[in-house]
């Protein structure tokens, strides 16, 4: 998906309703039901004493309007409070529109208040942020820096209305302050400024929603980043064949783990099954005893080793002969980086299968770049320090200042593989100069093993012959979402619980999964 400038949008705006002849007020309407549909489902997972009431918090331009038409629809589920900055007799056109219709229907409780304090709120409140929206320029002036001061202070789950307020929806710069959302839901588009500067930190979970742009008004668009959202991997899920079977739904077969990190390769190969491989094959170091609690599904490969826990020259055998069926392997998490593993890694990468090189795998093509070698569909997947070692590996070491996207464009380039640079909003870059940024995924996802759950994923896409580019972006849209899905604490999800949200993400994305 596109993501493009303030101006821009108030440009296909203008054409969709003077030349598509969709009026500026169905267009409120759209945004403000769609909008609405978002927050009903932010709401499922809260408990209840955290959703008693949602309050909207109205401005007097457009972005207000579309918060009245959210208080009409909400109201039928939840109790609603609108508190606006102005008395609606100062709203104009659309905005006036929908708030009378709101208030002649006695269906929200409205105030003109000054928010002084947190207090202003009460506990089990959801907010809704419908201040500004995009056209925010400059210092805030009285009353929103008060208002999203109280806010920021009140310690409650926010939703903001296209953009949070105060946030420059160009630059991504916060100019004197502004709401930190838990989700903002984009309106037609995501604007260029949520990506850049402050605002990553202050977005939150990212939604959009369509409110009825016609494409070729879209298609003319300067595009300023490139997002994967989920309308873009919908198509990528489609129904399985009836006549499906293991042997045509992908062999993954995962090359990792050792006597210290034991349980990087189950998460890697139980993922992949998760995500809808036929098979899934484990090669550990039989010293290392690992084993697959509750999960029999999961083929367990025993490898020779030396005794030592880690895979060594006497492996090399039986790990050929298991990848001999295989259609994508991941090598890499929980490896080790002794010398004989570098020679299991040369191996791989000389092999016609696409494959994936995860963490030791990385670490060890940092220490001897001639080990890769390859010329099959490959995918790297480095965080930022494995990024930066792989840099001064092949001599990029220049591009260390520059942006996660000129380094995975660049290190793409030079090595022929796919790039996924781990981090929020995961950077994807193919070696033909196209790239993505990953707009799902909350900071739950900053535990360990969720790398490995991630190579899982994208394996199995991989696995069933799709485009390594198109299936880095999948995985990393459906593992990110995974993690949005998680019903408990942030703070509380583990890589074990993660791979089993992987099939509701996938059907989150398409019914048809």
């Amino acid at each position: 998906m596109k993501t493009i400038s303030v101006q821009a949008m108030k440009d296909v705006d203008y054409r969709t309703i003077h030349e598509g002849g969709i009026s500026a007020q169905r267009l409120m309407k759209r945004a403000g039901a769609g909008v609405a549909s978002e927050i009903k489902y932010f709401l499922e997972d809260l408990p209840l004493r955290h959703k008693q009431r949602v309050v909207i918090l109205c401005g007097k331009g457009n972005n207000g309007g579309d918060g009245y038409v959210v208080a009409d629809i909400l109201s039928d589920q939840i109790e609603v409070a609108v508190y606006s900055t102005c008395p609606v007799e100062d709203l104009k056109d659309d905005a006036l529109f929908y708030a009378r219709s709101l208030l002649s229907l006695n269906k929200a409780s409205y105030s003109v208040k000054a928010l002084l304090k947190p207090e202003d709120f009460r506990n089990g409140d959801i907010v809704v942020d419908a201040l500004l929206g995009t056209g925010t320029q400059g210092p805030l002036r009285a009353p929103y820096d008060q208002w999203i001061s109280c806010l920021n202070l009140a310690g409650l789950p926010v939703i903001a209305v296209d953009i949070p307020s105060g946030l420059n929806g160009d630059t991504g710069k916060i100019e004197s302050n502004a709401v930190i959302a838990d989700m903002t839901v984009a309106i037609a588009f995501p604007k260029s400024g949520m990506f850049v500067n402050s605002g990553p930190e202050v977005c939150g979970s990212l939604r959009c929603v369509d409110i009825g742009i016609p494409a070729d008004y879209s298609n003319t668009l300067v595009n300023a980043f490139n997002v994967v959202t989920q309308a873009d991997i919908k198509d990528c899920l489609q129904r399985l064949p009836r006549n499906s079977h293991k042997g045509n739904r992908g062999q993954v077969v995962t090359i990792a783990g050792s006597q210290k990190y034991k349980g990087a390769p189950i998460l890697t190969g139980r993922a992949a099954l998760c995500s809808g491989a036929g098979l899934s094959v484990v090669c550990v170091p039989e010293s290392a005893q690992i084993s697959a609690p509750i999960c029999n599904s999961l083929i367990l490969s025993d490898v020779k080793d030396s005794g030592c826990g880690v895979f060594s020259a006497q492996s090399i055998n039986n790990i050929v002969e298991n990848t001999d069926s295989a259609d994508a392997i991941v090598i890499g998490p929980g490896l080790s980086i002794d010398q004989d593993v570098g020679s299991i890694i040369e191996i791989m990468c000389s092999l016609n299968v696409p494959l994936i090189l995860d963490a030791d795998a990385l670490n060890l093509i940092s220490l001897n770049k001639g080990l890769y070698k390859r010329r099959a569909s490959t995918v790297l997947t480095p965080h930022l320090g494995e990024m930066k070692r792989l840099l001064d590996a092949f001599d990029l070491s220049e591009y260390q200042g520059k942006s996660r996207t000129d380094q995975a464009l660049k290190l793409s380039s030079l090595t022929g593989a796919v790039v996924v640079l781990k981090g929020q909003h995961t950077v994807v870059a193919s070696p033909d100069g196209e790239w993505s940024l990953n707009t799902s995924g909350t900071p739950a996802l900053a535990t360990a093993g969720s790398g490995d759950v991630l190579c899982g994923v994208i394996a199995a896409f991989l696995a069933i012959g799709m485009n390594p580019y198109i299936a880095s972006q999948a995985g990393c849209f459906v593992h990110g979402l995974a993690a949005e899905l998680y019903q408990g604490a942030a703070r509380g999800l583990v890589a074990d619980d993660l791979i089993h949200l992987i099939p509701l993400a996938l059907r989150n994305i398409n019914p048809l999964a």
